[in-house]
């Protein structure tokens, strides 16, 4: 136990009955995953069957009777051709649909991540916290620091950006294990009115921040910008479509040397967190705040 934890007593020290669920010396998860078959191929008919099911509802009959025509075409024509190609494709590959996935239905789309593709969520917290006025920091601290908890588990969910491309995105990962060199890299963003900050979230012995010491890098950046006018709100660059975005990435890139390591620092940090003043009502109010604010306002966050 370090000495941080032991400062705050009130914080979780062992969970044996968590343990208990979640920790186990047996064999790993995914242990015999390359035993498993590859990604089986649908037969054509299977496929054209399904893609007839799935337009049904979204065209009237007679766009249906159409539809039906020419997809019977096309499995008695090049159907039958391009199946074959698809046959040996998989042939040679653990899953066949796999990139046609992330680069077709992800990476090639060149609409808005939000509200197109951007996801919010929430959780039943407030059943079991209450929520005070003036706890936002708090919340965000803890939040925060069971976030980390999860990073030291699961790192490989961390310090990846999707870069756009003016005809598709890349992903890059700069996740590494702690045999790997260099080190994965430990800085969390923070985004408030406008303004964009960095700090560590470790110590020099490399355990995460405990959720008071988030609290009070939390509120030092609240009272600085509580003192300063509104930022440059850059991170609205982010919301126009992807190639839009390639082309102002590549020019914010051009303007001035230090805007690559900023870049950079954004890119390649830990996580983001948005520090909203908005209070929304409910459940719906949040998941608006999520979505449809972050283009009004034009300011809030960074989306890859």
């Amino acid at each position: 136990m370090s000495a941080r934890t032991q400062n705050h007593p009130s914080l979780p020290v062992a969970f044996p009955a968590r343990d208990a669920l979640y920790v186990s010396n047996s064999e790993k998860t995914f242990a015999n995953d390359e035993l498993l078959p590859s990604l089986p191929v649908p037969s054509l008919g299977q496929t054209m069957e399904k893609y007839l099911d799935s337009v049904k509802s979204l065209v009237t009959p007679e766009e249906y009777l159409k539809t039906v025509e020419i997809a019977h075409k096309f499995q008695t024509g090049i159907g039958e051709e391009l199946h074959s190609k698809l046959l040996k494709k998989a042939a040679s590959e653990r899953n066949w649909l796999e990139k046609w996935w992330e680069n077709v239905a992800y990476l090639s789309q060149r609409t808005p991540l939000v509200p197109l593709c951007s996801m919010c969520g929430f959780t039943n917290m407030e059943k079991i916290w209450l929520p005070t006025a003036g706890s936002q920091l708090e919340r965000a601290a803890l939040y925060m620091h069971f976030c980390l908890q999860f990073w030291k588990v699961l790192r490989e969910y961390y310090n990846t950006v999707r870069i756009p491309g003016e005809v598709i995105d890349r992903l890059e990962c700069y996740f590494h294990t702690e045999l790997e060199e260099p080190m994965s890299p430990t800085n969390l963003v923070i985004m408030h009115n406008g303004h964009i900050f960095t700090f560590d979230a470790v110590d020099e012995y490399g355990d995460i921040l405990s959720p008071p010491e988030l609290q009070l890098q939390f509120q030092r950046i609240k009272d600085w910008c509580s003192k300063n006018s509104p930022g440059a709100s850059v991170g609205a660059l982010t919301l126009a479509d992807r190639s839009t975005w390639a082309k102002n990435r590549e020019w914010l890139l051009k303007i001035h040397p230090e805007n690559v390591l900023h870049m950079e620092t954004i890119e390649k940090a830990l996580t983001v967190l948005t520090l909203d003043d908005a209070e929304p009502a409910d459940l719906t109010g949040i998941c608006r705040e999520a979505l449809k604010k972050q283009m009004e306002t034009n300011h809030r966050c960074v989306f890859g």
